[in-house]
């Protein structure tokens, strides 16, 4: 009787975990081919555009963050070593984030709140945009060697605990992360925050 009853456990169990990778996957399908559409339609719809900022809409923004946005689009433009750029930090947090003239360069590719050009994303990403992986495999197998910029202190922050990415984490995990990400305010000093030198220390040397 108890092996029968562990035995109907096991197979319930293998069944809703099947059940939910199939959900897993028809969300990474709906992802890839939603970025495509919307990458494609942002460049096509505003022709003149060199750079497009990706902005998901439970995105909490920094008073300055079109500032940094630019200020990063140019330095994209002269430095060939930075593939991207992201107003969201990993790893700021309420009490580690002190300086908001920062900015820092990361190996890997960053969301919640980023950017790209049009000559990356044309000429490097879509030739190569991968429909049957997670829609960020496509920028991050493009990178080879180059960085992507982002701020000591976060000009994003996601403020959501629902949605696409609910399927495989739950609210309380994403509260408990996001929640205690750092995002500039104008209590931070008022303005002025990113100088010619933040950008300058952010350039390559070389």
């Amino acid at each position: 009787k108890f092996a029968s009853t562990r035995g109907k456990a096991a197979a319930a169990a293998a069944e809703q975990e099947e059940e939910e990778e199939e959900a897993r996957s028809v969300l990474r399908w709906r992802l890839t081919r939603n970025y495509r559409f919307m990458l494609d339609g942002g460049f096509r719809a505003f022709p003149d555009a060199q750079h497009l900022i990706v902005l998901e809409d439970d995105l909490e923004l920094a008073p300055d963050a079109l500032d940094y946005f630019a200020g990063a689009a140019a330095l994209m433009d002269r430095d060939p070593t930075v593939f991207c750029a992201s107003g969201y930090n990993d790893n700021g947090f309420a009490g580690f984030v002190r300086d908001p003239s920062r900015i820092y360069r990361g190996e890997h590719f960053m969301a919640l709140g980023w950017m790209t050009s049009r000559r990356i994303y044309e000429q490097e990403v879509a030739p190569h945009w991968h429909m049957d992986q997670i829609w960020d495999v496509s920028f991050y197998l493009q990178m080879r060697g180059r960085e992507c910029v982002f701020p000591e202190f976060p000009r994003t922050r996601h403020a959501g605990h629902t949605g696409a990415s609910a399927l495989t984490t739950t609210a309380s995990a994403q509260y408990s992360w996001f929640d205690h990400i750092r995002l500039l305010s104008d209590d931070d000093g008022g303005g002025g925050w990113l100088t010619a030198q933040s950008w300058e220390e952010a350039t390559a040397e070389g």
